[in-house]
């Protein structure tokens, strides 16, 4: 059997279909882009964008913008996808070694989007979520908050992004009363103090320019008592830093998990699959590190040690 049967043949009978739709297309596993439309696809040229205005010590508002323009340029390719209703979680997803799992609820073997379900039951773990207001800073399409609104029972959800396209479809494809969707910037939340029992921030906040600043905002809506659910890639060298900041600010550490291990498994059987989703015209360098494939630089750095995977749990006093 060749690595592709295998990985096909792990996959649900309702992902299997998916995928062999997407191979059975005559040309792309995407419907063409418009000539031109060089913003939608993944290039150097894109990424360079919130580089060099970070090298040029730009204003915030120049490398937030070409964070938008990314994440705008994926939304706009996933949408255009066969797999687009499903296409929910922009995570590279979690795969469990039969120890320390901290997540109370079971998935199916042929879960849809199993791995990346996965990520979000583990920084939820035993947390209490039922008659809570929850903040997803970050949503993208609203794979957090989907399954916040399947497992457990808060009483309303809100989901913020910096991406227009990302909350369009979050609004379309979302329609539970108690769920609500807002394009703003996680540096400057457009709410009152207090207003939230729990915030959650997945695989996010490493596109923050000031993630000081975000960690404010988290520690000035949390209401007393609140929890933050937090997880991200992370440089390794940068970690206690940014923990001593959170304390600063009025928040006691509960939990600390490094789940690299966890991570790179699921690249490994998710990175290839997830691909597909996306169009032939991306740069490949660009594509693999976004979607943390085997032999990218986002893989290696977690392999190596250089960028740690973290799960990390903090109360408000």
């Amino acid at each position: 059997m060749s690595e592709v049967q295998r990985r096909l043949a792990q996959l649900s009978p309702e992902r299997r279909r998916l995928v062999e739709q997407l191979a059975a297309r005559p040309s792309s596993p995407l419907a063409r882009l418009p000539a031109g439309s060089d913003d939608q696809l993944l290039t150097h040229e894109l990424v360079d964008r919130f580089r060099t205005a970070e090298r040029a010590g730009d204003p915030a508002a120049a490398r937030k913008e070409a964070v938008r323009r990314f994440y705008d340029a994926v939304n706009g390719q996933l949408d255009e996808s066969v797999a687009r209703e499903h296409a929910l979680f922009l995570n590279y997803g979690y795969v469990g070694e039969g120890h320390g799992e901290r997540a109370v609820v079971e998935l199916p073997r042929y879960a849809m989007n199993r791995n990346c379900v996965k990520l979000v039951l583990e920084v939820v773990g035993d947390c209490e979520l039922t008659g809570r207001t929850v903040l997803d800073v970050g949503c993208g399409r609203g794979g957090t908050i989907s399954v916040l609104d399947r497992f457990f029972d808060p009483q309303a959800m809100v989901g913020v992004d910096l991406s227009p396209a990302a909350v369009d479809f979050c609004r379309r494809r979302h329609t539970s009363p108690r769920m609500r969707f807002l394009v703003a910037d996680a540096e400057a939340l457009p709410f009152g103090e207090c207003q939230f029992d729990r915030v959650t921030n997945i695989e996010s906040s490493h596109s923050y320019p000031d993630v000081g600043a975000f960690f404010g905002e988290v520690a000035r809506v949390l209401a007393a008592g609140g929890l933050f659910l937090y997880s991200d890639t992370i440089p390794a060298r940068a970690i206690s830093g940014r923990l001593e900041q959170l304390r600063s600010l009025g928040l006691s550490l509960e939990l600390s998990r490094d789940i690299t291990r966890n991570v790179l498994r699921s690249c490994d059987e998710a990175a290839a699959v997830n691909a597909q989703a996306f169009s032939d015209g991306n740069a490949p360098e660009v594509l693999g590190d976004f979607l943390g494939a085997p032999e990218s630089r986002t893989y290696e750095s977690m392999r190596s040690g250089h960028t740690v995977y973290g799960i990390w749990r903090f109360r408000k006093a």
